[in-house]
């Protein structure tokens, strides 16, 4: 019965998406304003190429009718604040997919004081999942993976043609500890602060025994002159060097024995 149950509630997802999609603003349009409000530049082809692939949409009340999901069918979707509030009304609202590529819940993003508000829906957790799953139903089991934090490092990640999930948040449980087991070679890579460095150092996402953890060394020198910037996750340090170079770094990663690869750059 569970196995039905679920399959109405991705089907009702689905209705949502399609609905909310048909509301959004063109994708050309959310390009510009998401590379221009995360600093992308000069990236535009290689970002609506990867959130074409994986969906976005932009919607406001003014013009998208929510009240047509706000009845009790729709309930365990998870849409709406205790208020009656879409959740994600002017966020740019990205899909959660199972493996088979069924949307599950949606993320919104924004650069204000929330960034991120995901659906608390009926068969969906963080702790249980990552993002970017739907990736083994193309690639297969077997592949070298990243595993980030955030959702834009797993989708810049993609964007430049690697296999990446994003854990969206800090915790890792039992359960994503045993789907790292569908990758050939895992190489994480938490966000450079506190607590990254303390998933590092303790080995907080138990890896399996052939992965490995980025560590992010000092900060990042700035050539001939006397700055210096600290990175504050592989999103940000993918935005600032070029393709080539950063493909160079990464792909030794996946030939590594060590089980922490320390990376410091220069300019």
């Amino acid at each position: 019965m569970l196995g039905n149950e679920y399959k109405e509630y991705c089907k009702k997802f689905n209705a949502v998406w399609k609905y909310i999609s048909s509301c959004s603003k063109d994708l050309d349009t959310i390009v510009g304003e998401v590379c221009e409000k995360r600093l992308y530049f000069d990236a535009e082809d290689r970002w609506k190429s990867i959130l074409s692939e994986v969906g976005v949409a932009f919607v406001s009340n003014d013009i998208c009718d929510y009240s047509r999901f706000s009845g009790d069918e729709f309930k365990d979707l998870a849409l709406f604040s205790e208020d009656g509030y879409f959740l994600l009304n002017e966020r740019y609202i990205i899909p959660v997919r199972d493996m088979l590529g069924n949307i599950i819940a949606l993320i919104g993003w924004y650069p204000d004081s929330k960034k991120y508000i995901t659906t608390p829906s009926r068969f969906f957790s963080k702790d249980c999942l990552f993002f970017g799953l739907e990736q083994l139903s193309k690639t297969g089991l077997g592949k070298d993976y990243f595993i980030v934090e955030g959702i834009f490092d797993s989708l810049h990640l993609r964007a430049m043609g690697y296999n990446a999930v994003a854990c969206m948040g800090i915790s890792v449980s039992r359960v994503k500890e045993l789907l790292c087991g569908l990758f050939r070679k895992v190489v994480a890579v938490p966000d450079n602060d506190s607590q990254g460095r303390r998933v590092v150092k303790n080995d907080l996402w138990k890896l399996p025994r052939n992965g490995s953890y980025l560590r992010w060394v000092g900060s990042l020198d700035m050539g001939d002159t006397e700055e210096s910037i600290t990175i504050k996750d592989i999103d940000r340090f993918c935005s600032l060097f070029e393709e080539d170079d950063i493909k160079e770094v990464f792909n030794s990663c996946f030939n590594s024995k060590e089980r922490i690869i320390k990376l410091k750059w220069r300019l």
